[in-house]
């Protein structure tokens, strides 16, 4: 039976499959293997059989399909999706295609991938990514496989706003082959660098970076920096403050001839005590974003406010007097309990001196100063310049990067 090619595949590919109907009762065909050249050597040089299938009910003749090799697959085998990658299909014969990238190549024949990131032939713009080998058409699936080669942009970057840092942060994805022992992530102030697992060709490596003030790319940012202060109000308990003591006597001196010398004194104490203005207090939130927080700490040291404490005051005094009418002798001793304040140093100031017996017949003292509260002073200071720091909060960022937040309190005129 004679043979004659039928093309069911349209131009420009009319050429590269066809079948012809063939006596499936000759030997020679019934022998005929998948990829058998084609008889006519001259007119199909590149084709190949690669499909049989009847093409009788009485399966007494049968469509031979030849296929030809693939030329210049890259002329016209290519589609771009949503602008973001590029694909190629290619139909390789199976026996070819191998899983390695081009370097590692042990034929010059073999269908294998390019180096990670090589740009397209065509559209430089897209590197190749990886390839997703899939079955290919039933009529030459026996010899062929179809290949997806998928390119993407090697290297893509995205400027985002970060509100906590209130700074642009620089992101770049770069497309790398695939690391058996992925890079370990490095992470300094402001930067990190990352490899994400992709798939059995490609990592993708991930860069952030905090982009100083002026917004532009290149401008790195040093630390520490400091955000806009946030206003707030704080209801912190100050402590009342002692600004002076005095002892107040009263005293009465009797003598006569006829009987012996009276004398009597009693006091009390008089001190002059200022309590703080009432809260709450106007205050600021200074946020500073640095890469050591301590150096924050020591720069913006918490102020200690004094603790009040509750000085003590003793008197003591004695007196006699003798005659033939009899003997008189007093004697006393007395504290008191100054309430709690702070306060510089105290000088206890008597408003009255009597003028009775002889030093020789009264003996009297007192505690006459007290010492200044630690610390005192230099709240005092702080008091002048109308500013004392809280406290402060420090605070995890990302790019290992903390917020380390300081609290200023206005104290101005705080015992007005």
């Amino acid at each position: 039976m004679q043979r004659y090619p039928i093309f069911d595949v349209a131009s420009p590919l009319r050429d590269l499959i066809f079948y012809e109907v063939v006596d499936f009762n000759i030997k020679s065909n019934r022998d005929m293997a998948y990829g058998t050249p084609h008889h006519n050597v001259p007119v199909y040089p590149n084709h190949e059989l690669v499909y049989i299938m009847p093409n009788d009910k009485e399966a007494k003749t049968y469509r031979f399909y030849y296929a030809a090799k693939r030329e210049n697959q890259d002329d016209y085998n290519w589609e771009i999706q949503t602008g973001e990658q590029l694909t190629r299909t290619y139909v390789i014969k199976r026996e070819l295609y191998f899983e390695r990238s081009s370097l590692e190549a042990e034929v010059v024949d073999e269908f294998t991938y390019p180096a990670i990131g090589t740009p397209d032939i065509r559209f430089p713009k897209y590197g190749f990514a990886d390839d997703s080998v899939m079955q290919s058409n039933q009529e030459i699936t026996s010899l062929y496989v179809f290949v997806k080669r998928r390119f993407i942009e090697p290297i893509t970057s995205e400027l985002t706003w970060d509100d906590d840092l209130e700074r642009y942060v620089l992101i770049t994805k770069e497309i790398i082959p695939a690391e058996v022992y992925p890079t370990p992530p490095v992470r300094i102030a402001g930067y990190t660098s990352e490899v994400k697992q992709g798939n059995t060709f490609f990592d993708a490596k991930i860069t952030r970076q905090v982009i100083g003030e002026s917004n532009e790319i290149g401008d790195e940012q040093t630390y520490p920096y400091e955000l806009a202060p946030i206003p707030r109000s704080i209801d912190q308990p100050f402590p009342a403050k002692l600004n002076s003591i005095d002892l107040v006597t009263a005293w009465a001196w009797a003598v006569s001839t006829s009987a012996a010398p009276a004398y009597d004194e009693a006091h009390y104490w008089r001190w002059n005590i200022v309590s703080a203005r009432p809260g709450p207090y106007s205050a600021t939130s200074r946020r500073f974003i640095t890469d050591d927080p301590e150096t924050i700490q020591l720069l913006y040291p918490i102020d200690i406010i004094p603790k009040p404490v509750r000085d003590v005051i003793g008197v003591v005094y004695s007196w006699f007097s003798a005659g033939q009418q009899g003997n008189i002798a007093v004697a006393s001793a007395s504290e008191v309990e100054v309430p709690s304040t702070i306060h510089d140093e105290i000088i206890v100031a008597e408003n009255l001196e009597p003028d009775g017996p002889t030093d020789t017949e009264l003996k009297k003292s007192y505690t006459e100063t007290l010492d200044a509260t630690p610390g005192y002073a230099e709240f005092m200071t702080k008091i002048e310049n109308g500013i004392v720091i809280l406290d402060h909060k420090t605070q995890k960022m990302p790019m290992g990067l903390y917020m380390v937040e300081v609290i200023e309190v206005n104290i101005e005129n705080l015992y007005g």
